[in-house]
């Protein structure tokens, strides 16, 4: 009888399963996101408009929090919060790159440019 119940409840399970981990990135995404916040230097509309959109996702998380919403409404929640964050985001690491957008950093290559042999193995 319990083998029989829970490939009944096996469909039933596996959506339940995917809307709770939806809403759990989504989730993990707006608290990381609010937590390196303070790492970034915004200019005050960007700034504005990152904490108004992260004040929105975590009162829709709040509201939301169980039953799990359906694994599609969460994902346009996150998507509306990506669409705010991703620009101001790519603002904000460019500017922290510097005016030529990289840093003075050499990526090298691997190699050692004094050596000019490959030693034995």
């Amino acid at each position: 009888r319990m083998v029989r119940e829970a490939e009944e409840f096996a469909d039933e399970d596996a959506k339940l399963r995917e809307n709770v981990e939806a809403r759990n990135q989504f989730e993990a995404y707006a608290y990381q996101l609010r937590g390196s916040r303070g790492d970034l230097t915004l200019a005050d509309d960007d700034a504005a408009a990152l904490d108004a959109a992260l004040d929105a996702a975590t009162a829709w998380l709040d509201e939301n929090a169980s039953p799990a919403p359906d694994k599609a409404e969460s994902d346009s929640e996150r998507k509306k919060l990506e669409e705010v964050a991703n620009p101001i985001l790519q603002k904000a690491y460019a500017t922290a790159d510097g005016p030529e957008g990289g840093s003075d950093a050499d990526p090298g290559d691997g190699f050692d440019e004094d050596e000019d042999e490959i030693p034995d193995m």
